[in-house]
């Protein structure tokens, strides 16, 4: 996970290809061996790490090169 200053998104790398986190995105965050599905939230105070809420208010830091966000496959 990273900060693309261009974009203004935080983005990451799955295989080849490139996402962008939207603010107010729902995603799932993998911990380990389990997801937490909730929303990315921006942290403009610092700039190196957004805000993930999941339920019960469970918030993970999703900094750089950790956490791996993803998406409910269609």
């Amino acid at each position: 996970l990273r900060y693309d200053a261009d974009l203004d998104r935080w983005c990451y790398d799955e295989g080849d290809a490139r996402e962008s986190l939207y603010c107010g995105e729902v995603i799932a965050v993998r911990i380990t061996d389990h997801f937490l599905w909730g929303r990315v939230e921006m942290d403009r105070r610092r700039d190196w790490y957004c805000i993930f809420r999941g339920k019960n208010e469970t918030v993970v830091t999703l900094r750089k090169g950790n956490w791996y966000p993803a998406r409910m496959k269609d």
